[in-house]
């Protein structure tokens, strides 16, 4: 008998872990570094991010951010920063993979393949923040930089989806029972996409440093321009 699995009907701790979250905020302070809260931030758990809903890639509002507090870690620096984006990206709903028999010179086993593999970039509105103190004359600037961010982690969801095609989907992970074939996959999966987390912090940092921190239109809009004009 064959198995055939998406990526999300596996229960929500499994397809959890097939993620990487990317915790970002824009600040106020004039500098030429970036101060250490607002450094783009990798979450490794859950504690920031509920099983609330999600939005894929579309224009942001200020709706879209509906967090009623910032993270703990960051709550005394609230002052310094105009807005906070919780954005993640998953295997998407049409990935697939599939657990069959195999026999070996070690007799029967089961091998699990990649049969489709996709990514999404996500943001995750309920703990997404905006300062309720930011001017209004500030609202166009700080909705741009965060779209930014968001096109930023589709591109790198693109890149994912590029290299699966060369790397994951001509693999078979093999193990003694379906369980074992299962979690091999997995675990190269969950590799695979965090495999992507130092090319997505130098992005983001790298805009941060040049955008954040100051508004500056002309710099941020030739960065939207780079990143989600044709999104």
């Amino acid at each position: 008998m064959i198995w055939f699995y998406t990526f999300t009907n596996l229960g929500a701790g499994m397809r959890g872990r097939c993620t990487v979250l990317l915790l970002l905020c824009c600040f106020t302070a004039e500098c030429t570094r970036l101060p250490e809260f607002a450094t783009p931030y990798i979450s490794t758990g859950a504690d920031e991010l509920s099983s609330g809903p999600f939005i894929l890639y579309r224009k942001l509002t200020r709706a879209d951010f509906r967090a009623k507090e910032l993270p703990a870690r960051l709550v005394h620096e609230k002052g310094r920063i105009n807005a906070y984006s919780a954005l993640s990206i998953r295997s998407s709903v049409n990935s697939q993979f599939r657990i069959y028999p195999a026999e070996n010179s070690s007799g029967r086993q089961h091998c699990g393949e990649i049969i489709s593999l996709r990514f999404d970039a996500v943001m995750f509105p309920e703990n997404s923040w905006w300062n309720p103190q930011l001017e209004r004359k500030h609202f166009a600037y700080v909705l741009q930089h965060e779209q930014i961010h968001f096109a930023l982690m589709v591109r790198g969801a693109s890149r994912l989806a590029e290299r699966a095609d060369r790397e994951m989907k001509q693999m078979e992970y093999c193990g003694v029972t379906e369980h074992e074939a299962r979690q091999k996959l997995f675990s190269k999966l969950r590799s695979f996409i965090h495999s992507e987390k130092k090319v997505l912090l130098q992005e983001h940092t790298v805009f941060d440093e040049e955008t954040s921190g100051r508004f500056n239109k002309r710099l941020q809009n030739w960065w939207y321009e780079k990143t989600a004009g044709d999104l």
